[in-house]
């Protein structure tokens, strides 16, 4: 207010009314103006220190209301006084049910909030992360800050800010289970793994590339890697080296010689990355390094063995070919022509089909479609005749051997061997014509011989009538008989010993086989039969009953008192025992040997039984042997090559 002398009364309202100064007017222009710039200067000052103080507050009160964290004035003893939005939605509380519960009702007591407190008592802030409770039970964790100060009224309070952290906690949590399970991989791999610094020398090593190398950990980060490099791989890898360094490659693969520790040679197959710090420049190397020195070793075995495998197919004496079953294509390995035929008329489909004997052809095309059925495998060979270019029939044998399946089983590759059969064949006829006008002497001889042999047995008969039994005669008549008897048991070992071989071998079921021997047998008496061999399966042909029925006779002549004849097979990875076994009195230790020698007999028998069965297993391409105990029991046991 400015005014004159005597306006006091006009004065006094003015300040009632707001005015903030008053200055009289009276006095010397100089004193007046000065004091009057001095009043005004000071107003406006305060006017504008009122206006920023305003606007700061309206800022301060913007940023508590709008910020993400959550922001609290509080009191060192735990009180709260206000708590921004962002505070009350992490709390899921009101500002004032906050400021009900306090600092206890929204962090959880522990000993790192105790030790926080003490830390802020005595620096006057701290930093930590804590535990705090929303209005559900549930919890959070969350990273506060908190800082005393004195307000104006000179009252100390804390200002609290927090952050929930809990999302950045479970990526850290995640981040960590990540990289332990990078460091498990890395440790565990079977492939050794490591990392080389900048300049060449190792930090670290997993345990399987420690192995390889035969160095520790410890000793591998003394050295760089020219320390294992083999000189004559050296230049190499350095060369490797730069360009990845110059950025001409983004890694790089080398297989290379190393040292190990205890000096000898292996081979390695290594693969080195580059990391780069931030500025591009190289920071360390990442290498794994795989031991493939018996990869190596059997790489060369196999193409050794390639190379043989293909030697012996060049110079086979049979003709090899494969059989494409997707494309239906044959591929003859081993022969530019067969049978007269170019390559070029029988690399095709079907191509040597339209070649086979009309008569064989039905039985050559179902074999061949049970092999691409798999119901039978094709190794066992079959015979058939074929027409060679010449127009002469030519008698085959072939084997097929499936090389590849798909899924289902189903053959798709297929090596067929051709062998020319037909010198065989036309041997094979003539022996049989020959063995067959063998067996037709054979048997006309034992016929009418035969017929002669009853003469004398009926004649030595009539004989006895007439003279009686006159000692001086009888003895004579009983010689007689024994010879005809002797006689008629080697025509019995002649007709059985001409049939050896005279069969083609089949499969045979030896229970069944053991079967029809029993019944051949008319005087079993009580004799207890247990046989076990029912379904086992060999090769052989119809005299495995006349072997069976041999001992099975002698048995019941020589065995004494038999009550059991057991019958039963074992069986291992190369071999089947089949084995016969009575309870009778057994062979003595000294006629084992003698046994199966043709002619020896204990008495009474031409000692040609065991013999004639010995030739027959024998001719099977089996063994016998008795190994019973005297006195125990007999026990023949035919042994049997699984091959």
């Amino acid at each position: 207010l400015f005014t004159g002398k005597g306006r006091e009364d006009i004065a006094i309202q003015a300040l009632n009314l707001g005015a903030n100064y008053y200055i009289n007017k009276h006095g010397t222009p100089k004193t007046v103006y000065g004091e009057l710039t001095h009043a005004i200067t000071n107003l406006v000052r305060a006017r504008n220190d009122d206006s920023s103080l305003l606007t700061s507050e309206d800022e301060n009160r913007l940023l508590f209301e709008n910020s993400f964290d959550g922001v609290m004035l509080t009191k060192p003893d735990g009180s709260i006084l206000s708590a921004n939005p962002a505070a009350c939605r992490m709390l899921r509380m009101s500002e004032q049910e906050i400021i009900k519960v306090g600092r206890q009702g929204i962090v959880v007591k522990d000993e790192k909030l105790k030790n926080a407190l003490k830390e802020r008592e005595q620096t006057g802030k701290v930093v930590s992360e804590f535990t705090f409770k929303r209005k559900d039970g549930s919890t959070f964790v969350g990273e506060a800050s908190s800082n005393l100060f004195l307000s104006s009224s000179g009252e100390v309070k804390s200002c609290l800010i927090i952050r929930d952290i809990t999302q950045r906690k479970k990526i850290e949590v995640a981040l960590k289970k990540s990289e332990e399970l990078q460091r498990a991989i890395v440790a565990n791999s079977p492939i050794g793994i490591a990392t080389i610094a900048a300049d060449a020398n190792f930090l670290s090593a997993n345990e399987s590339f420690v192995k390889i190398l035969g160095y520790s950990e410890s000793e591998l980060r003394k050295m760089d890697f020219k320390d294992i490099t083999h000189p004559d791989y050296l230049a190499d890898s350095i060369i490797a080296v730069d360009n990845l360094n110059a950025g001409k490659v983004p890694f790089f693969s080398l297989e290379k010689k190393y040292i190990r520790k205890d000096g000898t040679i292996i081979d390695g197959k290594v693969n080195v990355s580059l990391i780069r710090d931030e500025k591009g420049k190289p920071r360390l190397y990442v290498i794994s390094l795989e031991d493939v020195t018996s990869l190596k070793k059997d790489m060369l075995a196999l193409s050794e063995s390639e190379a043989r495998f293909r030697q012996l197919i060049i110079n086979s004496p049979d003709t090899i070919y494969l059989f494409d079953n997707i494309s239906h294509k044959t591929q003859f390995l081993n022969r530019d022509t067969f049978l007269g035929y170019p390559r070029s008329e029988i690399e095709g489909t079907n191509s040597l089909t339209e070649h086979i004997y009309p008569a064989d052809k039905e039985s050559v095309l179902k074999n061949w479609y049970d092999i691409m059925q798999g119901t039978i495998s094709g190794e066992k060979p079959i015979e058939y005749r074929l027409k060679s270019k010449s127009g002469k029939w030519e008698w085959l044998q072939s084997r097929v051997n499936v090389l590849q399946r798909d899924g289902k089983g189903k053959p798709q590759l297929l090596l067929v061997s051709l062998s020319i059969v037909t010198e065989r064949k036309f041997d094979e006829e003539k022996l049989f014509l020959f063995n067959e006008k063998i067996r037709v002497l054979g048997s006309l001889t034992r016929h009418d011989v035969g017929n002669k042999l009853m003469t004398i047995r009926n004649s030595v008969y009539l004989l006895r009538k007439h003279v009686g039994d006159d000692p001086r005669v009888t003895k004579y008549f009983e010689a007689i008989d024994s010879a005809v008897n002797s006689a008629n048991r080697l025509f019995d070992f002649s007709r059985v010993y001409e049939k050896i071989g005279a069969e083609k071998p089949s499969v045979v079921d030896v229970g069944e086989a053991f079967d029809q021997a029993i019944s051949l047998i008319p005087n079993l008496g009580k004799i207890k039969i247990i046989n076990e061999c029912h379904n086992l399966k060999v090769v052989a042909d119809s005299l495995l009953v006349q072997v069976f029925h041999n001992l099975v006779d002698n048995t019941i002549k020589y065995g004494g008192f038999v009550s059991q004849i057991k019958f039963y097979f074992l069986e291992n990875d190369d071999k089947k025992h089949l084995i016969y076994e009575d309870n009778g009195e057994g062979i003595s230790f000294e006629n084992k040997s003698k046994l199966f020698n043709e002619g020896f007999s204990t008495g009474g028998s031409t000692g040609l039984g065991l013999s004639l069965i010995k030739k027959i297993v024998e001719f099977y391409g089996w063994t016998i042997v008795e190994e019973g105990e005297p006195g125990e029991g007999a026990k023949f046991t035919l042994i049997i090559n699984n091959n």
